[in-house]
């Protein structure tokens, strides 16, 4: 691996540390070591991947730590429009299944079919400043999804938690394999 040698050698430094990925985020200690490195050294070390850069776990944390729920749900529909339809069921629990893996990969609490006074919500991520809670729908509406939550107050539970809660509906089709739409609303 030539990063350590370019840490080393000065052509890098360490600008943060990301404690819940444990990863060091590297760049230039000044624009002219940039310049320099670019226009000598770079093209012949690294070349980009775009699907490395798309679906890197990283980025979905980064995304539910910051509470950006749009970013992270396009990266989620991209995804899964990535995945083959080939001997697949159009059932909702199995778009709810491949989230849950998702988020557990990404070392996060998640829980499915969450139980309330009235009703249940298909998944539910908890993060140390945020309470997500999502219900799926198939060929139906992202905002019939978000009339449930809300009819059934599945965030009620979370009242006098203080962490933000984020209310997410989103709908599935078939036909895409992917999401038609998402709404999002914040407590």
């Amino acid at each position: 691996d030539i990063v350590p040698l370019f840490y080393q050698a000065g052509y890098l430094s360490i600008k943060g540390y990301d404690h819940k990925t444990q990863l060091y985020t590297l760049g230039f200690p000044n624009r002219e070591v940039s310049k320099a490195f670019w226009n000598s050294l770079g093209k012949y070390f690294f070349r980009s991947d775009r699907n490395m850069t798309e679906f890197n776990l990283n980025k979905f944390v980064q995304e539910l730590e910051r509470g950006d729920i749009e970013a992270f749900m396009a990266r989620l529909r991209s995804m899964f429009a990535s995945i083959s339809n080939e001997h697949e069921a159009d059932k909702e629990v199995h778009f709810q299944n491949m989230i849950t893996i998702l988020v557990k990969m990404l070392g996060y609490s998640v829980r499915t079919e969450v139980h309330s006074s009235q009703g249940r919500s298909d998944i539910e991520i908890e993060t140390p400043r945020y309470i997500y809670i999502f219900e799926l729908k198939v060929n139906s509406s992202a905002e019939a999804a978000m009339e449930q939550i809300r009819k059934k107050g599945y965030a009620r539970q979370y009242e006098i938690d203080p962490r933000e809660k984020i209310l997410v509906g989103a709908n599935f089709s078939p036909e895409t394999r992917t999401f038609t739409g998402w709404t999002a609303e914040r407590l």
